[in-house]
């Protein structure tokens, strides 16, 4: 998962690095994560309007 739809491409890579650093244990780190993908993934759902970065000629 990246920042799709968005300029914020390291935004996940980024927040899974400062979860990692964190000292808990893996199952907590996972939970986590988790968390942080779903809300991710949500965002991504509501934010039809986010501006894009991508040319408007490339096929999907």
């Amino acid at each position: 998962m990246r920042g799709a739809g968005t300029k914020w491409h390291g935004l996940p890579l980024r927040m899974a690095e400062e979860l990692s650093r964190r000292s808990m244990k893996k199952h907590h780190q996972l939970e986590a994560g988790m968390t942080h993908c779903d809300a991710l993934y949500r965002w991504a759902l509501g934010s039809q309007c986010a501006g894009r970065d991508w040319p408007s000629d490339r096929k999907a």
